[in-house]
This record gives C-alpha cells, structure tokens and sequence, in this order.
C-alpha cells in the first residue's frame, strides 16, 4: 500500500485577511508631517499654495473677505473670530458705531 499526502486538506485552511486600510503611515505622510487645513474649506493647504493669515494656513483662493469677496494681502487682512475680512469691511461691520463713537444715540440741543 502506497501512502499519498492530502494536498487539499493543506490547502484548504485560510489565511488571515489583511487589513483594508494601511497600519504603517505613507511614505509622504512620513516624509511631511501631517498637512495643515485650510479654515475655510477644510482641505488640505500644502506648501506651495500655503498662505499664512490670522496665525493660520490659507490656500490663495480661499484667502479673501468674507463679506465683499475681495482678494486679500498680508497688508490689508484683518481677523476675527478666525475669520478673515479686508479692512473696510471689518471697520463697517465690527468699527465704532454712533455719533461721536461714545455711545450717543441722538444729538441733544443746547439753549
């Protein structure tokens, strides 16, 4: 009687599955760091579009006013609340108001 190994039986149990998403971080990501966001979109500023403005990262076609939509520069940008405005709209919506600027609402006749 010849003896003639189970082949099937060894082929038959399964390996492990690897997992779908990569445990060792990229070669770019190990290189860079992690990417900075850009505040108005969210996404990803990398270094040739990166502006900087209010302490934080901008992608060039993000960086402008809120309100007015005008391009903005490192010398006409102002922040608040970390959004960024030109300063003739930060000075219409968040400037003094009144007569005066102490808080007067009416003009008060003398006789």
């Amino acid at each position: 009687m010849v003896y003639v190994p189970n082949i099937l039986a060894s082929r038959s149990s399964p390996k492990p599955a690897r997992p779908s998403t990569p445990t060792n971080p990229s070669k770019f990501a190990k290189k860079f760091g992690d990417v900075d966001k850009c505040p108005r979109c969210n996404k990803s500023v990398y270094a040739a579009e990166k502006i900087m403005g209010g302490g934080k990262p901008w992608h060039k076609t993000c960086f402008r006013c809120a309100f007015c939509g005008k391009s903005l520069e490192s010398t006409n940008v102002t922040d608040k609340d970390g959004e960024i405005y030109c300063k003739v709209c930060y000075a219409k919506n968040f400037g003094p108001k009144g007569i005066g600027f102490g808080g007067l609402t009416q003009v008060e006749k003398q006789e």
